[in-house]
């Protein structure tokens, strides 16, 4: 679906090629995987399972409705914040512009010798609760809480600058003015970051409590 395998997007009316943002292509994804798995072995000393997890994949996107230039400016915020959460791990962005959404796929692999969680912060915290004697219900646990901390980090580093809010309408059963408002709550919220990130007579400081202030009312 990804690369657009004619086979496999019954779903997109008009397909375009994938635009590569970062990385390779996705076609020597594989060869990395491999790479990296050749390098592990399990618990025991094992050679991996053939079916054992070695590739992070995700999606970011934006409203359907969303402009050209408000798309831009989200891209590459999301791309910097992908680079900087995964570094060298970080093998492919590549961007869909011919579906409802405008999105981005995004893969990583952990470094030879380091374990899949490297990349994985919920299997990261499950393995921990683990170690920690957890039962499978805290392990479980441990996992969401993790996700959602990730989706937080997002969220501040990306969304709230780009209008977005942390949640939709839908799962808190909003009504439609009260999803209007909160929009309107985060717009402004984003205007405020964007003031106080290009203000030169800003100290740093200033810009930084202002940001904060303007995340703490959009949560």
């Amino acid at each position: 679906e990804a690369v657009r395998d004619p086979g496999s997007i019954p779903h997109v009316e008009n397909p375009k090629p994938p635009v590569y943002i970062y990385g390779k292509p996705l076609e020597l994804l594989e060869e990395t995987c491999e790479t990296w798995a050749a390098s592990m072995t399990d618990a025991k000393g094992r050679k991996l399972r053939k079916d054992a997890l070695c590739l992070a994949a995700g999606v970011v996107s934006m409203p359907g409705e969303t402009t050209p230039k408000a798309w831009e400016a989200f891209k590459v915020d999301a791309v910097n914040h992908l680079k900087a959460k995964y570094g060298d791990r970080l093998q492919t962005v590549i961007e869909h512009t011919d579906e409802d959404h405008p999105h981005l796929h995004f893969y990583a692999v952990p470094r030879p010798g380091e374990r899949f969680e490297t990349i994985h912060q919920g299997k990261a915290a499950a393995a921990e609760a683990k170690r920690e004697g957890g039962l499978k219900g805290v392990q479980n646990q441990a996992y969401k809480s993790a996700m959602r901390q990730y989706q937080d980090e997002f969220f501040e580093t990306v969304g709230i600058k780009n209008g977005l809010t942390r949640i939709g309408p839908g799962r808190r059963r909003l009504t439609r003015s009260e999803w209007v408002l909160e929009q309107q709550q985060v717009e402004t919220a984003a205007k405020i970051i964007a003031v106080s990130q290009e203000a030169i007579t800003t100290s740093e400081v200033e810009a930084a409590e202002i940001k904060q202030k303007a995340i703490d009312g959009a949560k």
